[in-house]
């Protein structure tokens, strides 16, 4: 078996383990393993470049569907457990009232999400898994020494950086798009052999994940807080979570700064055109 088929196995298995699970109950954590199991998947289908025909398009298009979906889900409970981390007494009573209104959304999004749970079977996204091992014996070569995922992986991070070391000034979703492709940087590499440099460079890019996705959780928290609150300028709650989400984008952007800069391959003199304005990111907060 090859390293490829291995990974389309493992992941494969994966998907239709969280499918049963989902079914039975829609839990954080289930929900969370189905986003991440579809991720790495649609990571293997870009990688591996199979011929998908109308049918297999559109099954792809469905998973693509049910990822989004749970995320609703999880969106509702990141923020339910984001308000738990608020210490401030004075803001109990609207974090009571913004549960509440986050708890009714959630409920709802779980009956669109057991809706389509229970219509997805493993059995159907199988003609994908079939595409790629298909591809995977019409193509041996595929990972080879050019084309194996941590290459590309490599590869991939430095276009990266050079990408916005060479901006002047960051674009104003920098931040949301290096965190979307730093996802796929990270599952693509996964997809290769493992070693300690591999161990490594995941590693690396999991921490500065983990800081973009903080960020980016207090920020939805934040947009959410607002739309319940805007009539209330100085609302405890309000000030709280702008508070936090300002810190946490701070860190976003240090950890993002700190990776970028160790994988650019441009002078010096361009790197610091890029450092700074992405550091003033935080400043404007």
């Amino acid at each position: 078996m090859t390293l490829l088929e291995k990974r389309s196995e493992r992941l494969r298995a994966g998907l239709a383990s969280t499918l049963a699970r989902l079914a039975e109950e829609i839990s954080p954590k289930r929900v969370h393993r189905l986003r991440t199991t579809i991720r790495r998947i649609e990571s293997l289908i870009t990688f591996a470049e199979p011929e998908l025909g109308k049918k297999e398009e559109r099954v792809r298009e469905q998973l693509a569907a049910l990822r989004k979906r749970a995320g609703r889900v999880r969106d509702m409970d990141v923020q339910l457990s984001l308000l738990g981390a608020i210490g401030n007494t004075s803001a109990s009573g609207d974090r009571r009232l913004l549960a509440d209104a986050l708890k009714r959304k959630r409920d709802k999004q779980i009956e669109r999400l057991t809706a389509v749970v229970a219509e997805a079977r493993e059995q159907k996204f199988r003609v994908l898994f079939d595409a790629i091992a298909a591809r995977d014996e019409g193509a041996p070569q595929m990972l080879d020494e050019s084309g194996e995922p941590f290459e590309r992986a490599k590869r991939a991070i430095t276009e990266l950086a050079d990408e916005y070391a060479s901006q002047a000034k960051p674009k104003p979703g920098a931040l949301h798009e290096i965190r979307i492709r730093l996802k796929k940087i990270r599952y693509l590499a996964e997809l290769g052999e493992e070693s300690s440099e591999t161990k490594a460079f995941l590693a690396a890019i999991k921490s500065v994940q983990d800081a973009l996705g903080a960020w980016h959780d207090w920020e939805e928290l934040a947009k959410t807080a607002e739309k319940e609150f805007d009539s209330r300028v100085n609302c405890p709650l309000l000030v709280e979570v702008r508070a936090l989400f300002a810190a946490k984008r701070s860190a976003a952007v240090a950890a993002v700064s700190d990776l970028l800069s160790a994988w650019q391959s441009v002078p010096p003199r361009k790197q610091m055109a890029f450092l700074q304005p992405l550091r003033t990111l935080a400043q404007r907060a």
